[in-house]
């Protein structure tokens, strides 16, 4: 089977493509830095010159592309979500009509939702409040046209708060756990606030089952359906590192119920998914991204 993989030194793709290597896979991965693995099919190149290598990637014919690039973020900005929609288009539509790619599945967010609280449900919610979902959104538009008219299966995955080995470092458990080690003061912002998280390894079992089974096409949500606050993140990351140790928050007993984010992934759809897989909690993911370092 062959499969490209966009974005392949990212966080996602990292962990993805180490996984992969184990299998039986012929993988051809794009990016713009080096990966962590040393692969022999790899092309660094942005997706913005990929006609350098148009040739290579018609040669290699995927069965199945996984784009997993979307550049700059957390840039949220028009001038750089409007170059990711562009670059991915131009992208997409070479790989459908030049290749025989029989299956796509494409990255997504939860972030396209819009929202700040509740279950997100795939085919209900449709929030268009940034850039970033107006790009995502006219994304997932356009494949759907096009595959429908070259019967390619699409696969689009909203995934929720992801964390685990590779994640940047500015994201919330890694930045946590810098300042932790370092003995350096923390101060979190917005204690209360709930995000769905999900650990990596799901996330790539995920990908797996749908590399391997053909459900489908559409949107579904990759998440854990349940949310965890920030402050909750923190104070099981400082008993695990320092025992005892405190740390500041903002404890205003004034901030509105309104203002507090809880969000989480509507998992009906996606059960099917998930249901050779049983999802790492919170606690057991935090002893496997410290134990990674």
């Amino acid at each position: 089977m062959n499969i490209i993989i966009t974005g392949s030194s990212g966080f996602i793709g990292t962990n993805l493509t180490k996984n992969l290597l184990n299998y039986n896979y012929n993988l051809l991965t794009i990016s713009r830095k080096k990966n962590i693995q040393t692969l022999n099919n790899h092309l660094f190149v942005d997706l913005n010159n990929f006609s350098k290598k148009n040739k290579k990637i018609i040669d290699f014919n995927p069965d199945i592309v996984i784009h997993l690039a979307w550049q700059d973020l957390p840039d949220y900005s028009f001038k750089v979500q409007l170059f990711n929609l562009k670059i991915s288009l131009s992208f997409f539509d070479f790989i459908i009509n030049k290749t025989q790619c029989k299956k796509i599945i494409v990255a997504g967010s939860c972030l396209e939702y819009g929202k700040i609280k509740g279950s997100c449900i795939e085919d209900k919610d449709n929030i268009l409040n940034s850039y970033f979902s107006f790009a995502k959104k006219s994304l997932y538009d356009f494949l759907q046209f096009k595959c429908k008219e070259k019967s390619i299966r699409l696969l689009w995955l909203r995934i929720f708060f992801v964390y685990g080995p590779y994640q940047r470092h500015i994201s919330l458990i890694p930045s946590i756990t810098n300042l932790l080690l370092k003995k350096k003061e923390i101060n979190l912002k917005n204690p209360y606030n709930k995000n769905d998280y999900i650990y990596i390894d799901d996330v790539v079992k995920a990908f797996k089952y749908l590399i391997n089974h053909n459900i489908k096409s559409g949107i579904y949500n990759i998440g854990s359906g349940k949310t965890n606050s920030v402050l909750k993140i923190a104070k099981i990351l400082n008993y695990k590192i320092n025992g005892t140790r405190k740390f500041h928050y903002n404890n205003n007993k004034s901030i509105s119920a309104h203002e507090i984010n809880n969000f989480w992934s509507n998992t009906n759809k996606s059960k099917k998914i998930f249901k050779s897989i049983n999802l790492i909690g919170i606690e057991e993911g935090i002893d496997k991204y410290l134990n990674s370092l």
